[in-house]
């Protein structure tokens, strides 16, 4: 079994007025992982992130980070944010200094690092999401995709081992999605453990190693993509559609167009060479 890093153990959580937002939560994240948090708006997501970087405290249970339960404190809980980085959806809510190269500084300055490291952490973090050139740019002159770049540069700055994002992609077009998703993927080979929240099934399943839906509240299934996204009632019951790539692999194995061993394709690159192949194949008078 994969280490943990990262745990919700029995989580429950109430908003003022009693509103119940997290119920008994129990979340495992795997060191190294992709994981995408699924569900419709208002079904918890962004409070559950919101308790793995401490931003909430738990009404009952536990998070545990490393092995160790979080630490309410004030060392305790700039620990834990220096290695569980939050996004917010909103970028605009994580940027608030006029120039880019001073939002991105701040994590480290205030780790009371030497000015030549918080140089070169900012630089890292800067040339991570190909955004070297906007260093002295006023945040408030950036479009949508650029403060979105700036606020998770902010964030590795800090140099996480786990970064949290929700709803990473939301705003932005396909260029701009496509940006990110390669960025992710290049810190996920640097080690970093990643967890998003998103209502895009369809990046969620072509992304992830793993999934987790979220519904009312509470974590209702935790497993590979075609495991969890497979069960039609379960996606239904959360308000979520099922992956157009896996219907369409679904489709393909119950005409007999693929094999009961081989694996879903997960994204279009990899439905499209499987399709020229079968049909190559067919045209030839072969079979799979």
């Amino acid at each position: 079994m994969r280490e943990s890093i990262l745990e919700m153990q029995g989580v429950t959580y109430e908003y003022a007025g009693g509103f119940s937002a997290l119920r008994e939560v129990n979340l495992r994240v795997t060191r190294g992982s992709r994981t995408a948090l699924l569900g419709a708006n208002g079904s918890g997501k962004t409070t559950l992130l919101a308790h793995l970087n401490g931003t909430l405290r738990p009404a009952s249970g536990r998070v545990v980070f490393n092995n160790r339960p979080v630490e309410y404190s004030r060392h305790g809980l700039a620990s834990l944010r220096q290695k569980v980085g939050l996004i917010f959806q909103d970028p605009d809510d994580q940027l608030f200094s006029a120039r880019v190269y001073q939002d991105v500084s701040f994590g480290p300055m205030n780790l009371r690092m030497a000015e030549a490291d918080v140089k070169q952490c900012v630089n890292d973090a800067l040339k991570a999401m190909e955004i070297e050139e906007l260093w002295d740019r006023p945040t408030h002159m950036l479009s949508y995709g650029q403060k979105k770049r700036v606020a998770i540069a902010g964030v590795l700055a800090m140099n996480p081992e786990v970064v949290l994002l929700d709803e990473p992609t939301a705003g932005l077009d396909h260029d701009g999605t496509e940006k990110l998703i390669a960025t992710l993927d290049a810190l996920h080979t640097r080690g970093t453990t990643l967890l998003l929240a998103t209502h895009d099934i369809d990046l969620a399943y072509r992304w992830a190693d793993e999934v987790a839906v979220v519904s009312d509240g509470a974590i209702v299934q935790h497993g590979t993509p075609e495991a969890v996204l497979c069960n039609a009632m379960l996606v239904t019951s959360a308000q979520l559609n099922t992956p157009l790539m896996l219907e369409i692999s679904v489709l393909l194995r119950e005409l007999g167009g693929l094999a009961e061993e081989a694996p879903f394709p997960r994204t279009r690159e990899e439905m499209l060479t499987y399709l020229r192949v079968l049909v190559d194949q067919r045209a030839a008078g072969r079979s799979l």
